[in-house]
């Protein structure tokens, strides 16, 4: 009986040692402490304390001022160039005005001298009626001329 527990325990070392190995292969980290483990802790413990102190806080804080004031400065010029850039449109606008009006005056002077050509046609009785399109063609060609008029004065103003 004797021999079977020796054997028994020799087995049980044995799967026991299997195990470990089978255990080292599968976690290959070690969970023993080194000399370059502590190493390592000590210089994470001195970067804490440099991060941690007065100068580190005091530079810090400059930072943050710092960029906190870059921070309104770009955002005083960015407003700035908005409020050029609606100065200078409006500008803009103005000049657009100007050529829209210019336009507007050279399309109705067009206009009048078309119903002046067709006043003209309709009195000496070619094509037209003399009674019913000359009154028309003439009270068309007014209204364009009081337009090309109002044009004119508010291109002036």
């Amino acid at each position: 009986m004797e021999g079977k527990n020796d054997e028994e325990e020799d087995d049980q070392k044995a799967e026991d040692e299997n195990k470990i190995v089978e255990h080292d292969e599968a976690e290959p980290i070690s969970k023993e402490i080194t000399e370059s483990d502590v190493q390592r802790g000590r210089r994470l413990k001195r970067l804490l304390k440099l991060l941690s102190g007065k100068k580190a806080t005091t530079d810090l804080r400059r930072l943050q001022l710092h960029t906190w004031f870059m921070i309104g400065l770009l955002l005083a010029l960015h407003f700035l160039c908005f409020i050029v850039t609606l100065i200078i449109s409006e500008k803009q606008k103005v000049y657009i005005s100007a050529v829209v009006n210019a336009g507007d005056a050279i399309s109705t002077s067009h206009v009048v001298g078309t119903y002046n050509k067709a006043t003209e046609a309709a009195l000496r009785g070619y094509a037209f009626n003399k009674s019913s399109d000359m009154g028309f063609f003439y009270n068309q060609m007014m209204d364009q001329i009081d337009s090309l008029e109002k044009l004119q004065t508010v291109r002036q103003s």
